[in-house]
């Protein structure tokens, strides 16, 4: 519960991050050496932020293999990061 809590906690920080500029962005991005945070930070696009169609995740290194964010979560097939279920994406809730 306590990671469900948390992941929540950081969507809704990913949720207000609408006006990121581009080009600071993809500096951060290509700073940062911490895989699951990348992906975490790409899962936001579920907000369609503007930016988020000029930032592709294929430009960045997100490593490979599965990585476990949520406990008992479900994984997100796009970025092989495990989510609580409550925060699928809208596609998702089919599978």
């Amino acid at each position: 519960m306590k990671s469900e809590t948390q992941f929540e906690a950081a969507d809704g920080i990913f949720e207000g991050l609408a006006n990121l500029r581009p080009e600071v962005l993809r500096r951060v991005l290509r700073a940062c050496t911490n895989v699951k945070a990348k992906r975490l930070f790409f899962f936001a696009d579920r907000h369609t932020h503007g930016w988020a169609r000029t930032v592709a995740a294929d430009d960045f290194d997100l490593g490979s293999g599965k990585r476990q964010v949520a406990a008992a979560g479900r994984l997100d097939e796009r970025y092989q990061i495990t989510i609580p279920r409550g925060m699928m994406r809208i596609e998702d809730h089919d599978r």
